[in-house]
């Protein structure tokens, strides 16, 4: 069975793509046949209004105008967490309770768009935004501080940190044990490191994704070259004891979930609409991945091009019931 369009259709919609766009007609152009009624519902939108964030304060001219693909599936990716999340940006107790930290640290901001998001929950805080690549949105609030830094390097803030948000290192990150050392100590004492993860290789029972299957041949494809590289996949299991070897305190798995690979197969609501956003954000998502980890392994374009089709296909599949494992893990400096 196939994912119904109107299953892609109404997220982009949301994150205010709209049918004129290239965008869409790129991530739409493999699904069923177009339907007549591209409404979004009421339910829907209301996951974005929650809090005064509708799709963002700060959107106009900067996310979805003259911006990249992949600029905008970061947006979609920051989404699919704030569903996962429960429309939360952060499961830091103090953090829930509306407490805010005075300075904060996003490592690995992408586009900006969860520290923007946090700036304007948190009007008080001091954001420093850091990420490998330039960012330099046009539109942001004030207490945003954007820079570009390589983050496998030494660490020179001029302060410490109340609280650290990482979200999505995972393949990023060369040395875990190094990144969370250096987080640590650029924490200020009592501040919080707080991990938003996933695993890149897909988990399923044998039965619905059989080892031979474009996605499990996938995900081995993705270990093996990483693991050549520097960027070994961390089993994100063991990142609470990892934390606490470093010295964090009151370490918690605060949240274990998954991605599905679509949403029709899943059992409740939420994972159905999990499914639906990470469909579209893994069907957007995975040339580049491919393109990247690869080449390492001899594949060449025109080959690393048709197994992304094929995987693009089985993610269509309701029999093809694959997910991603999502975890947030949260650890306390000492005092």
């Amino acid at each position: 069975m196939k994912v119904e369009l109107m299953d892609v259709v109404t997220p982009l919609l949301v994150i205010g793509i709209s049918k004129s766009d290239k965008f869409w007609e790129i991530l739409t152009s493999d699904m069923a046949t177009p339907q007549d009624n591209l409404d979004v519902t009421a339910s829907i939108l209301e996951y974005r209004e929650k809090n005064g964030r509708s799709v963002h304060k700060y959107n106009d001219g900067y996310h979805f105008i003259n911006e990249d693909g992949e600029t905008r599936r970061l947006d979609l990716q920051h989404h699919l967490w704030y569903l996962t999340l429960d429309g939360k940006l952060s499961l830091v107790p103090s953090l829930i309770t509306g407490t805010a930290p005075k300075r904060v640290l996003d490592l690995g901001t992408g586009a900006g768009i969860w520290a923007t998001d946090f700036a304007e929950e948190f009007p008080e805080s001091e954001i420093t935004a850091v990420d490998m690549k330039s960012i330099n949105p046009r539109f942001h609030p004030p207490n945003i501080t954007f820079t570009t830094a390589n983050y496998e390097e030494d660490w020179s803030f001029p302060h410490k940190f109340d609280y650290i948000h990482s979200r999505m290192a995972n393949s990023s990150v060369a040395n875990w044990p190094a990144y969370i050392r250096k987080a640590f100590d650029a924490l200020a004492p009592s501040g919080c490191l707080e991990l938003q993860e996933f695993h890149l290789a897909t988990s399923s029972s044998p039965t619905f994704t059989p080892s031979t299957s474009a996605l499990a041949n996938t995900s081995s494809l993705i270990s093996a070259s990483a693991a050549k590289s520097s960027q070994a996949l961390i089993d994100i299991s063991t990142l609470p004891a990892l934390l606490a070897s470093v010295g964090f305190e009151d370490v918690t798995v605060a949240l274990e979930a998954r991605w599905p690979s679509n949403g029709t197969w899943p059992d409740t609501n939420k994972e159905k609409e999990l499914g639906r956003w990470n469909n579209i954000n893994f069907v957007s998502g995975i040339g580049g991945f491919m393109a990247w980890f690869l080449p390492g392994l001899g594949w060449k374009g025109e080959d690393i091009e048709n197994l992304v089709e094929e995987v693009k296909r089985e993610m269509k599949d309701e029999g093809m019931q694959a997910y991603w494992p999502v975890i947030v893990v949260c650890g306390r400096k000492p005092a």
